[in-house]
C-alpha cells in the first residue's frame, strides 16, 4: 500500500487545496502523536477536515472519529490558531513541505513536512518557530523554538528548471545510477522516475554522467508533461499499490478506480484503510479479551477436576478405612493397651514383623500400615 507522498503529488494537493482560500479554522484535534485533524469552516461549501498523518499523508475528509482529550501541543495550537482565516496555501520549493499562512489579529504560518520523521511547526509571519511537535536537527539545519524556521536547502526545483539546467544537475550527479538520480537530486521520487525512464525506454540503471543528450531532452519533456497533468489532476487507485494524480505506464495491467480528485482518491482509500484498521484495533481488543476469559475458564475447568478426581480418590480412601475400621480399631486399642506397660521402642520390637506394618517413626510416635 501507498507509505507516502511524493514531492509531484504534494504539489496536485496544494493546488486541490486552494477551496480552503478564505476559509475558518474551527477546532484542532491530535488523537495520536503524529495524527491532526483540523475543522475548517468553508464559506457556501460546509466544514471540512484537514487530516494530516505525518510524515506520511495530508487530505481532506469529511469524517471524523470520536476525539481524544487534547495534549499540550493540540491546546497550543488551538489557543493561536481557533478562528484563524486561511490567507494562502503553498508548497515550499519541490520540498514535501506545505505551509498555509493563517490570520487573525496576528499573522501565522503552520508548516507541515511530509518527510524523515515528519513535523508540524506554527511560525509567526516572520518565520519565528513559536511551538513545533518536535525538535530535530540535521547538519543543515535545526528546528527548535524561537529560532527561525528555514527548510532544508534546495538542491533542484523541476517546478522552474530549463533543459540546460536539468542536463546540468544530471550529467555532474555523483550518484551511480539515473533512476536514483531523478528520485534523490532530481526531487521527482522513484515511482514518478520509474515512469519517466519507461515512457523514454531509457535505461535507468545508467550512470547519469552517461546520459545523452536527447534523453535529457525526453526526461525535461516527461517532467513537463507531468506537470501540466496535475494542473488538471484526477484520481487513480491501483487498489493496494498505489494512487497517483494521473495514470501511469509502470502500473499497466493493474486494476484501477478512477476518482474526480487526488484528494477524493486519498480520503477514499486510506480513509478506508484508516477504518479497518481501527476496527482491527477494536476486535484484537476484543479477542485479547475473549482469549484471557478462555484462558480463565480453562485455568477453572482443569482446578474444577482435580477437585472432582481428589474427591473420588478420597471417597474411596474413606469407603475402603470404613471396611477396615474393625480391624483398625482393634489394632489401636492393643497400641493404647501396650503404651501402658511399654516404650514405643518395645512396641516396635513386638509390631515390626506384622504384615500390615509399613513404617514406624519413633520419632513423632506413628505407624504407618498398609491396608
Amino acid at each position: 500500500m501507498k507509505s507516502q507522498l511524493s514531492s509531484l503529488e504534494v504539489s496536485t494537493l496544494t493546488k486541490e487545496f486552494q477551496i480552503l482560500i478564505g476559509a475558518k479554522i474551527d477546532q484542532i484535534y491530535q488523537p495520536e502523536k503524529k495524527q491532526f485533524l483540523i475543522s475548517i469552516h468553508v464559506p457556501r461549501k460546509g466544514k471540512h477536515f484537514l487530516k494530516i498523518d505525518l510524515p506520511s499523508f495530508i487530505y481532506l475528509t469529511p469524517t471524523k472519529l470520536k476525539m481524544p482529550p487534547p495534549p499540550e501541543f493540540c491546546l497550543t495550537l488551538r489557543r493561536r490558531l481557533n478562528n484563524t482565516v486561511i490567507k494562502k496555501i503553498k508548497q515550499i520549493n519541490t520540498e514535501r513541505i506545505i505551509e498555509i499562512e493563517l490570520e487573525k489579529e496576528s499573522k501565522y504560518k503552520l508548516i507541515i513536512e511530509l518527510f524523515s520523521k515528519g513535523n508540524l511547526i506554527l511560525t509567526n509571519e516572520k518565520n519565528q518557530i513559536l511551538a513545533l511537535l518536535e525538535k530535530q536537527k540535521w547538519e543543515t539545519r535545526e528546528l527548535k523554538l524561537k529560532e527561525t524556521y528555514n527548510p532544508p536547502p534546495l538542491s533542484f526545483n523541476y517546478f522552474d528548471t530549463t533543459q540546460p539546467e536539468l542536463k546540468k544537475s544530471i550529467t555532474q550527479s555523483k550518484k551511480d545510477k539515473l533512476i536514483t538520480c531523478l528520485a534523490t537530486e532530481i526531487s521527482l521520487g522513484g515511482t514518478y522516475s520509474e515512469e519517466i525512464c519507461l515512457l523514454n525506454n531509457i535505461d535507468k540503471n545508467q550512470p547519469p554522467s552517461k546520459v545523452s543528450d536527447n534523453q535529457i531532452k525526453q526526461i525535461f519533456k516527461t517532467i513537463q508533461d507531468f506537470l501540466k497533468k496535475i494542473e488538471k489532476p484526477q484520481g487513480v487507485s491501483y487498489k493496494s499499490k498505489d494512487i497517483t494524480p494521473f495514470p501511469l505506464q509502470i502500473y499497466q495491467g493493474l486494476e484501477i478506480e478512477n476518482f474526480p480528485s487526488y484528494n477524493q482518491a486519498l480520503n477514499q482509500i486510506l480513509n478506508k484503510t484508516s477504518f479497518q484498521i481501527e476496527k482491527e484495533k477494536k476486535e484484537s481488543k476484543y479477542q485479547e479479551k475473549i482469549k484471557s476469559l478462555k484462558h480463565i475458564i480453562k485455568e477453572q475447568e482443569d482446578t474444577i477436576k482435580k477437585l472432582q478426581q481428589q474427591e473420588q480418590t478420597n471417597t474411596k480412601k474413606a469407603n475402603h478405612i470404613y471396611e477396615k475400621y474393625q480391624e483398625l480399631n482393634t489394632f489401636l486399642t492393643k497400641i493404647k493397651q501396650a503404651q501402658k506397660t511399654m516404650s514405643w521402642e518395645e512396641i516396635k520390637k513386638q509390631i515390626k514383623k506384622h504384615k500390615q506394618i509399613k513404617n514406624i517413626n519413633l520419632k513423632e510416635k506413628k505407624i504407618v500400615l498398609k491396608i
